[in-house]
Formats: C-alpha cells, sequence, structure tokens
C-alpha cells in the first residue's frame, strides 16, 4: 500500500515568505482602514492579492522554525509584492503575535502603519515589547490633505500626530516615511511636515509617488525627480534631518562593484567582446557612467539600453517592478547580437518569478541563441 503524504495547510503569506526567502519579514495582514491615493491596489494593471489575518497558529511556527534573524523583525513590509501591504495594529491578536516573537528573539520589532490607530492605551500596550521601532506615514502634517490621502477621518489624524511624543516618552523609536507630493500640497506645506518630523524622528524614508498608465490622479503624484532630490538635499542642511531616497538621480546606486567587476572578467575570459547591460530607466544615467568607469582599461564594447516598464507604465521606472514580458520586447528589437547580456535580478523572487508570475528561465529559453547573465 502506498503511503498518503498529509497536506501541509499554510496561508499565501507562508509561501510567499519561502519565495522571498527572508526570515526577518514577517506580514501578518492585508487588511487596511485607509484608502490612500498613491496606493498600489487602485492603480496597478494586474491584481495584487489582499489577504485576511495570518493566524497566530501560522505565525508560532514560522517563528519557532526560525533560529537566527539578522537585524530587526519586520511586520508586514511584504517584498517582493504580490500580496498587498496591510495595517498591522488591525490585528485582533497583535500584541499575542508580540508575546510569541518575544519568547524568542530580542531584536527590534519594527512595524510599519498609517498612525491612525496609535491612540495612548495603544501605546501603553506596546512598551511592554520593547525594542519597538514604529514607522509612520505622514505624507503631509496638513490635516486636511493627510485626511485626503488616507481617506482617513480626524481622530486619525491626531491619533497618528499625537503618537511621535506619546511613543518616544515610552522609549519606543519612532521613524517616518514621506510619500512627497509637491505638485498637490505644495513645497512649503512639504517643509513644514519635514520641520515637524525634525523634531520628532531622527530618520525619515522617502517613498517616490508613483503612478501607473491607469492611474485617475497623475496631476497630484507628478513631480521631477531632480528637483526633489535639491528639495531633500536643502531640508537636510536646513532641519538635519537625514533621509534615504533609492530612486535619488544624484546617489550612488545599490549595487556590488564588485560583483559586477567579478562578472565582466568571467565573461571576458571566456571569450565575449560585446556586452549588453539592461537597466532601469531611473537608473540608466548613472549605470552608464559606472559601466564606463569599471571597464576603463578592459578591451570590450559595453551598450547600456533601459528597459521601459511598459507593463505598469506612468512614472514607473525602478528595477524592482520589472516585468519579464518587458525585458523580452526589448530582447527582441535588439538589431545586434551581444556576446554577453547582464540582467540586474532585483526584480526576481528566489526561484526566479516576477511579480505577475512569468520566469526567467523562460526567457532564457526563448533567447537560447543570447548568453543572458543575472547580476
Amino acid at each position: 500500500m502506498k503511503a498518503n503524504i498529509p497536506l501541509r495547510n499554510f496561508s499565501d503569506y507562508f509561501f510567499e515568505n519561502v519565495s522571498v526567502g527572508y526570515s526577518n519579514q514577517i506580514q501578518i495582514t492585508s487588511t487596511c482602514n485607509a484608502k490612500c491615493i498613491f496606493c498600489s491596489n487602485e492603480q496597478n494593471p494586474f491584481d495584487i492579492k489582499r489577504c485576511s489575518f495570518r493566524s497566530l497558529e501560522e505565525i508560532e511556527k514560522v517563528v519557532w522554525a526560525t533560529n537566527e534573524i539578522n537585524g530587526s523583525i519586520r511586520l508586514n513590509e511584504s517584498l517582493p509584492g504580490r500580496i498587498s501591504e496591510g495595517e498591522a495594529f488591525l490585528h485582533p491578536d497583535l500584541f499575542k503575535i508580540l508575546h510569541v516573537i518575544r519568547r524568542k528573539f530580542n531584536n527590534v520589532i519594527r512595524i510599519t502603519t498609517n498612525g491612525s490607530m496609535l491612540k495612548p492605551d495603544l501605546i501603553k500596550q506596546l512598551k511592554n515589547y520593547l525594542p519597538i521601532e514604529v514607522n509612520i506615514s505622514i505624507p503631509s502634517i496638513n490635516k486636511e490633505h493627510w485626511k485626503e490621502t488616507f481617506n482617513l477621518q480626524d481622530e486619525h489624524y491626531y491619533n497618528a500626530i499625537n503618537s511621535f511624543s506619546i511613543m518616544s516618552g515610552y522609549d519606543i523609536r519612532v521613524t517616518a516615511n514621506i510619500t512627497p507630493m509637491p505638485a498637490w500640497i505644495g513645497w512649503k506645506e512639504l517643509e513644514n511636515t519635514f520641520e515637524f518630523l525634525s523634531k520628532n524622528v531622527q530618520y525619515t524614508t522617502i517613498y517616490a509617488p508613483g503612478y501607473t498608465k491607469d492611474s485617475k490622479i497623475v496631476d497630484k503624484l507628478k513631480y521631477d525627480k531632480m528637483e526633489l532630490s535639491i528639495f531633500l538635499e536643502k531640508m537636510n542642511k536646513k532641519y538635519s534631518l537625514p533621509y534615504d531616497w533609492s530612486l535619488d538621480p544624484r546617489k550612488a546606486l545599490y549595487i556590488s562593484y564588485d560583483l559586477i567587476t567579478n562578472n565582466i572578467w568571467k565573461a571576458y575570459n571566456n571569450g565575449s567582446r560585446n556586452f549588453l547591460w539592461l537597466t532601469s530607466t531611473s537608473a540608466k544615467e548613472r549605470f552608464d557612467k559606472l559601466i564606463f568607469e569599471l571597464c576603463l582599461g578592459i578591451p570590450i564594447n559595453n551598450t547600456v539600453i533601459e528597459v521601459p516598464n511598459n507593463s505598469y507604465g506612468g512614472n514607473i521606472e525602478c528595477v524592482g517592478l520589472w516585468m519579464i514580458q518587458d525585458i523580452d520586447d526589448v530582447l527582441k528589437s535588439l538589431d545586434f547580437k551581444p556576446d554577453q547580456i547582464f540582467i540586474p535580478g532585483g526584480f526576481l523572487d528566489k526561484y526566479g518569478f516576477d511579480l505577475q508570475g512569468d520566469n526567467i528561465l523562460d526567457l532564457f529559453k526563448k533567447h537560447s541563441s543570447l548568453y543572458i547573465g543575472i547580476l
């Protein structure tokens, strides 16, 4: 008699974590009480799945099976993005989840939130699970613009704004993230927001306002990258508030120079002389310069081509949201045959799938006459 293998019941969160491979990321819900005007769920050309509250039982199993975590434990920061993020403070078992984590790990627990649920009583309970870091999304200090951004009410605004000082009083580390929308709220209001944050946090992350070809509010989300870059530098100097913006056109790329150099020499020693580098629209100018500098003195021909993100359209330009179909379109349009093609792999999970479920191996098979490598 053949033995039956018992089926295991896990949520989509579990399988997504497996495919991404981040042990420090525990998404607990896709449920959200806001409807942000810049939310990708409303303007994506394909669906992002929303799941219910992740069960405490599954989270217990995941935490039990995890032996070591480097850095902070991040609740509800979903990568690569096939499942929607949600508002962690809505989870009915949030404090039980924190208790489960604290029984095993002393790492900082980082929770990203819109801040609307941060009432004093809830914050008081958080102090029992230190060290805690709460990262609050605050696109504007102006009440009416804040409410319209999140589609929330006065009480939610006051919860978020007042939470900064209350949490600091309980030794809860507070950071912030801003999605700047100067075309809508204006530069002065944006500066007022930075001034407020400079008095309440030590660090902020910038998320550029993205819009797709299906967006209905481009007028609020459009911006000039260089203008924003200069403004952020000015705010840093004026208010001493450090920030990180991954798309900053004046910032060095997040890429390993050693990795690129090693791949260049490996391909060169294998006889390749004509290299094609595919890069995102946002990184094109900086990547051009980088490849020129790294290849000085090496007798090879380099061509750098940007891959437009036609799947999303709009102003979506980063590698992390690439689709294999967009790369396929570029490769089909080539009017020359390179010896070696290099593609950044930051848009793939560890099994080679993009956000729409297409796999890079199928691209390799389709273009079998080309030698393609993943950086």
